[in-house]
């Protein structure tokens, strides 16, 4: 049985003790103030491992690649990076707050072009190669990889909008949107139509405190991280709770990162910088 078949057992199951830590490294963050953390986490096909962190200084962020083997590769500052997405093609493409702008480069970060997007947030694509962006005036935005926007649907917070959402694409292009104002998750069709929403704020089953990335799995599968309650939530992918993926006693802390890598192992990235990979 290969690993990936074992990962999606293993997600699927409903006995938590089956998620066991394979690997892992830990990213040497600026602890200067002001500190920096780790935002979120993506892969590339070829195994790379693509660290994007943030600071309260939009100047200040950047991304950290380790290759497949947890070694460090490179590190490269991007101007009032929020964003980062690996695209079909293997290029990436980044949001930047301070350019107002999406901006795509190579694997090697030589910039290819640019097109402006109003208020950018979380980036990602789906499987048509769409760029989907959500963006600070509370809109979600779709563009075609040479900018051109497809579609335009708001995503609102009913709390005063004080942080950047996070974006994800499920297996038939859903679109998922991690929202930490108002702590819950909310899904939506391909065309923009509202799907359901799951999660409030607090700390018991269904609730967050600090709703961060999300990642769908290959199953259909959905995986949340809940940063100050320490744990990973793991939804149906028509919102429905089915568990507790990993939590503080499997020995997480503060999880605001979680992606899959090109061979289907779990990562989880926490804010002080430890990458655990399941």
């Amino acid at each position: 049985m290969d690993v990936a078949v074992k990962l999606v057992m293993s997600l699927i199951s409903d006995d938590p003790h089956k998620m066991r830590r394979t690997g892992g490294f830990q990213v040497t963050l600026d602890q200067a103030e002001p500190r920096e953390w780790v935002d979120a986490v993506s892969t590339h096909p070829n195994g790379d491992i693509y660290v994007r962190t943030l600071s309260t200084d939009v100047k200040k962020g950047r991304v950290i690649t380790f290759g497949s083997a947890e070694e460090k590769k490179g590190d490269f500052k991007v101007d009032g990076i929020v964003g980062m997405t690996t695209m079909p093609d293997g290029n990436i493409a980044v949001t930047s707050w301070t350019r107002k702008a999406v901006v795509i480069y190579t694997p090697s970060w030589q910039e290819i072009r640019a097109f402006g997007c109003i208020k950018p947030g979380d980036i990602t694509v789906n499987n048509k190669g769409h760029i989907i962006v959500t963006c600070a005036d509370q809109m979600v935005r779709v563009f075609s990889q040479e900018g051109v926007q497809l579609l335009a649907f708001p995503s609102k917070s009913e709390a005063e909008v004080q942080y950047n959402s996070h974006v994800s694409t499920g297996q038939h292009d859903e679109i998922y949107v991690s929202d930490p104002n108002d702590d819950c998750l909310r899904a939506y069709s391909p065309s923009g139509k509202f799907m359901y929403q799951y999660g409030t704020e607090g700390d018991g089953d269904g609730q967050f405190t600090d709703i961060r990335q999300v990642c769908c799995l290959p199953n259909g599968n959905i995986a949340i991280a809940d940063r100050e309650n320490h744990r990973l939530h793991l939804l149906t992918a028509a919102g429905q709770f089915k568990r507790f993926l990993l939590t503080h006693e499997n020995g997480l802390s503060n999880p605001a990162a979680v992606t899959l890598t090109a061979d289907r192992h779990l990562i989880v990235g926490e804010c002080d910088g430890a990458i655990k990979i399941y």
